[in-house]
Order: structure tokens, then C-alpha cells, then sequence
């Protein structure tokens, strides 16, 4: 999971909400007092995004230039880009991964040459420590997102040279370029090194592409405005505690269809793409599914369809290092680190902890029930079902519609407390946030995981 939120414009209509007791804001003011001031917003701040990567792109893909100069090129169009949307913040990114990369240069002279271990414990230790050093909360709340991107970028190069995948350590040209790439360098997401390389390979333009960027901009810009307006003006909260969770969590997510089809649409005007996913005719690969976690078939759809990159990273440089010491613990280590890297928070540590159980309990149970019935009742649908009892016997579908429910009861439980996270507060003020929040909902979410764990036990 990735949480590179923009901050909502005028706190979504906050100056209005005085007045929704009275009458309902028209179409018209809606427009004028919180979409157009959203627009002018993201126009501003994607136009340096807009520039360096086509910059990069027509330096890099439309003649055949050496191959240092492309890195050039990439190292260049990154660090302007960087200045150009954080300022002299970005210097803190630059000295932290000037670290990993002595680090990098250092392991051939150890005895055990751990690549990926020894990167991923450098990682999380300099990203702890420099959170918890860090005095600033505003700068290390816009440096976040840079940080993780970073930070999974040479985790994945140390595992790929362990795994072969990558001949021979970067030379310093090729790390920072990789690293600095102006396609992920803010917002992500993660590609591989070889996704990296692979830009310079062959010329990209084409009718196509620009369908493709144009789609996913426009895209983006609708979740922009769902979460800065839409929702608070026409989505009603049913006056109760879970209508308005699922409200604040509907925001939320939102914002975050908003950052990944914008990150997408940056990648895509820098040339990235990937091997690793069928291409879509329309939208090119994907990196969020917003269809599978509105309405989702099970956590699982959830957990995987938030952010495909970031969980094909969690899943191969986490997940199958830590499978061999048991499932249950690979599962909870694996949101573990997930929560460190997003950085040092209650809320998020404990969202992140409570998806992985309920994530792992509902599984179980799934799975056991499939074995038990022949029923086509697994977490992740069947490709090509051989079930017994398929997707169209009644009691499957009952079964399948009430953990769909309960999925969806799950997300506005835990958005809730990630609806308004903007900062780093104090331990006190967040272990009080999470309270006050999941009291108020009686806790319900952590009650039906327990359930479904004992439920799993006894079957």
C-alpha cells in the first residue's frame, strides 16, 4: 500500500458545511468554490511533471544517443523535477540514498554477499531513524513518498542481484539514474531496474501512447474531484457512525485512484512500462484496479488490486524471502515492513497490521470451506473453475456476496482512520485517534476477524 495523498483543496468544502444543514449546495457553487480552485491546483503542480518527463523522453527515445547520456539524461530531468515540486527538501532524499549506495558499493567486501538483506536492514533503519531525528513533521510528510520509492528501489536491486536477474551491480550513472528516473521519482510507483533499462530499447511514440496518457489524466483528474467535492456534496452518511466512516474511507480511497492513474499518466509520458502485467489496449498496464476494491470478491482483491506494483514488490522481495519460516508469520512480517516503509504511525501500523490477520483469517476459512464442500468459494476467483459447486449454485453466490459485504465493511472500518492523514503526530494523539475512531464503531472489524479465526481453528 502507498499513501501519497495531496491534500484536499479547501478542505473539501469545509467553508460550506456550515451551510448543508440548511439547503444543498447547487451544481454551480460546487463548481466555483471547490472544483475549479481543485483544477487550477493540480495544473500548477503537474506542469513541472508534464515538462521534464517529456523532456526526457524526446532526449531519450527519439534519437539514439550513447547510453551514458541517456542515464544523463534521467539523473537531470529527475533532479530538476525534484527541485521543481519539493524545493531543497529533496537534498534529504539525495543524502539518503548517497548512504544506500556507499552501502551498495561496500557488500563485495563482506564475507556474506546478502544483497537484498543487507539493503532492505539499511533501508529501514535510515528511513526509522531519520523520521524519528527529523524535527520537521512538513518536511518529512512531503518526503515520504520519495523516501519508500527510494528505499523499494534499491531493496529491489540488491534481491535481483542475489537472484541473478541483474547481471552486475549499477555503475554510479546507472544507479542514479534508475533512482532519479523523472517517470516514478516523486509518486512512484516502483519499477524494476530492468523495467528502467528497457525505456532505451526501442522509440515508444505513437497515436496510442498519447490515447493512453490523455486517458489516464482525465482519469485522475475525476478522482481528484470525487474526493475533493463530489463525495462530501452528494454522497450522504445516512446520519450514523458507519455511514460517515464509509464516506471519509470512500475519500480516501479516492485520493488515491487519484495518485496512482496521475503516476501512471507520468510514467507513461517518460517511456516506463512492464513485462510483468498484460498490456490494456485503453489504459496500458494498470496500477490500481478501483473496480476490484470498491466491490470486492475478498480482502485479497483489496490488498492486491491498491497498488499492483507495490504488491508484486511486497510479494517477491518480502513475502517469498519470509514464506519459508510459515505463512502466518511471512503475512504479518510482510505488512510489518510495508508499515515501516510508509514510515513510523500508529494509524497506519495499525491498519496495516489488522488487514494483514483479517486478510490471512479470511483466507483460511475460504480455503478450508472450498476443500471441505468442492465449492468455488476461494479468496481469489477461480481462472478456470473445476469446483464441485461453481460461481452459479445459489449457496456459492450467498457465500461469496457476504464475504463481498464483509470486505466492504472492512474498508470503511480501517479508511477511517486513515481519512485526514496528513502528518506525523505524536504517539499519545495517534493511539488516541485510533481509539476514539474504532470505539466509536465499537470495534466491530476486529471483532468478526477474531470470529473468522476461530472459525478457521475449529474447521
Amino acid at each position: 500500500m502507498d499513501y501519497y495523498e495531496i491534500d484536499h483543496v479547501d478542505q473539501r468544502l469545509d467553508d460550506m458545511h456550515d451551510e448543508y444543514d440548511i439547503y444543498e449546495p447547487t451544481t454551480a457553487e460546487i463548481w466555483a468554490t471547490c472544483a475549479w480552485p481543485s483544477l487550477q491546483q493540480i495544473l500548477k503542480y503537474s506542469l513541472p511533471f508534464i515538462f521534464w518527463n517529456i523532456a526526457f523522453r524526446i532526449t531519450t527515445q527519439t534519437f539514439v544517443i550513447p547510453h551514458p547520456l541517456q542515464h544523463i539524461s534521467s539523473i537531470f530531468c529527475g533532479l530538476a523535477l525534484s527541485y521543481s515540486t519539493l524545493g531543497t527538501d529533496f537534498l534529504y532524499s539525495l543524502g539518503f540514498t548517497s548512504i544506500e549506495y556507499v552501502v551498495l558499493l561496500a557488500i563485495p567486501l563482506a564475507k556474506q554477499r546478502k544483497y537484498g538483506i543487507i539493503l532492505t536492514l539499511f533501508c529501514l533503519a535510515a528511513l526509522i531513524t531519520g523520521e524519528i531525528l527529523d524535527s520537521s513533521v512538513l518536511t518529512w510528510h512531503r518526503m515520504r513518498g520519495t523516501q519508500m520509492i527510494a528505499a523499494v528501489k534499491i531493496i529491489s536491486i540488491g534481491f535481483d542481484i542475489d537472484r541473478k536477474l541483474i547481471r552486475y551491480s549499477p555503475n554510479f550513472l546507472e544507479f542514479w539514474g534508475y533512482i532519479l528516473c523523472p517517470g516514478n521519482v516523486i509518486m512512484g510507483p516502483w519499477c524494476a531496474y530492468n523495467d528502467y533499462l528497457n525505456i532505451f530499447n526501442r522509440t515508444k511514440w505513437s497515436f496510442v501512447w498519447i490515447f493512453q496518457v490523455l486517458l489516464n489524466a482525465f482519469t485522475a483528474i475525476f478522482f481528484l474531484l470525487a474526493s475533493n467535492c463530489f463525495i462530501e456534496a452528494y454522497v450522504p452518511d445516512l446520519n450514523s457512525a458507519w455511514g460517515a466512516a464509509y464516506k471519509g474511507a470512500l475519500s480516501f480511497r479516492c485520493s488515491h485512484y487519484f495518485i496512482c492513474f496521475f503516476s501512471h499518466c507520468t510514467m507513461l509520458m517518460a517511456g516506463l512500462t512492464t513485462t510483468r502485467q498484460k498490456q490494456n489496449r485503453f489504459l496500458g498496464y494498470s496500477i490500481t484496479r478501483p473496480w476490484l476494491i470498491e466491490l470486492p470478491r475478498s480482502l485479497v482483491d483489496v490488498v492486491v488490486s491498491w497498488n499492483l506494483s507495490m504488491h508484486y514488490w511486497l510479494k517477491t522481495y518480502v513475502f517469498l524471502q519470509l514464506i519459508p519460516h510459515g505463512r502466518l508469520k511471512a503475512v504479518i512480517l510482510t505488512y510489518v515492513i510495508s508499515s515501516l516503509l510508509h514510515g513510523v504511525n500508529i494509524q497506519l501500523s495499525a491498519v496495516l497490521l489488522s488487514l494483514g490477520f483479517a486478510t490471512y483469517a479470511e483466507h483460511t476459512v475460504r480455503q478450508k470451506v472450498a476443500e471441505i464442500f468442492d465449492a468455488c468459494v476461494l479468496a481469489n476467483s477461480c481462472t478456470e473453475c473445476t469446483h464441485r459447486y461453481n460461481g452459479r449454485n445459489v449457496l456459492v453466490m450467498a457465500f461469496n456476496l457476504g464475504f463481498r459485504i464483509l470486505a466492504m465493511l472492512h474498508l470503511a472500518y480501517l479508511g477511517i482512520l486513515l481519512d485526514g492523514f496528513v502528518e506525523k503526530p505524536e504517539i499519545r494523539a495517534s493511539i488516541r485517534t485510533v481509539h476514539e475512531r474504532w470505539s466509536n464503531l465499537d470495534y466491530l472489524s476486529h471483532w468478526i476477524i477474531l470470529l473468522t479465526f476461530g472459525i478457521g481453528a475449529i474447521i
